[in-house]
C-alpha cells in the first residue's frame, strides 16, 4: 500500500490482502477489533475523515507549490573586468567594480527579502567579468553577510560562481 499524499507505504503479503480489504469496508468495526492498526493507518494518512476532499487538497497544495515559491535567486556582477585577454572573447571588459554603497545596498536588499518577503531560500550567483578580481571587496563581504543573516533567520543559503578559476587561492577555499 502507498499513500501519495503522505508518501507513506508498507508491504503486505498477497494472501493477507483480501482479508485486509474486507476489514476496511467497515471502518468502525476495524477500529474496534484492531485499534492499534487503525491508529497506525490513520497516522500514515491511509485512513482519513470522510469529509476530507483529498482531490481538492491535492489541487490546493499544487497551487501553493506553483505560486507560493519563496525561493529567491540573485545574480551579482562585482565587475566586468577580466584577468585574461582571451582571443575569442567579444566583451569590452570596462574597468571598475561595485562600490561600497552598492555592496551595502545589496546587503540591505537581502535583509529586506528575508525579513519582509519571508523567503525560505537565498541563492547568490556570482558572475562578471571575473568576480574573483574583487573577492575581498565584494564577493566575500556579501557572502559572509548572507550566510550569517540566513542562518540567524533559518533560511537556506547557497551560492555559485562563474569563474575562470585563475585567482582561486587557499584563503578563498577556506572561506
Amino acid at each position: 500500500l502507498y499513500n501519495g499524499m503522505s508518501g507513506a507505504g508498507f508491504r503486505m503479503p498477497a494472501n493477507e490482502w483480501e482479508e485486509f480489504e474486507r476489514q476496511l469496508k467497515n471502518l468502525d468495526q476495524f477500529e474496534q477489533i484492531y485499534p492499534d492498526d487503525f491508529l497506525h493507518l490513520k497516522n500514515l494518512g491511509m485512513i482519513v475523515e470522510s469529509q476530507l476532499d483529498e482531490v481538492a487538497l491535492i489541487k490546493h497544495l499544487n497551487k501553493i507549490a506553483l505560486y507560493d515559491n519563496r525561493d529567491y535567486e540573485i545574480m551579482i556582477n562585482p565587475t566586468l573586468e577580466c584577468c585574461f585577454k582571451c582571443w575569442y572573447c567579444f566583451e569590452a571588459h570596462p574597468q571598475g567594480h561595485m562600490s561600497t554603497e552598492i555592496v551595502n545596498a545589496i546587503k540591505e536588499h537581502i535583509r529586506h527579502k528575508i525579513k519582509n518577503d519571508k523567503i525560505t531560500r537565498l541563492h547568490i550567483s556570482w558572475f562578471g567579468g571575473e568576480p574573483l578580481l574583487y573577492y575581498d571587496q565584494v564577493v566575500r563581504p556579501i557572502s559572509v553577510f548572507a550566510k550569517q543573516f540566513t542562518e540567524k533567520n533559518q533560511v537556506l543559503f547557497t551560492n555559485s560562481i562563474t569563474t575562470n578559476g585563475y585567482l582561486i587561492n587557499a584563503n578563498m577555499i577556506r572561506d
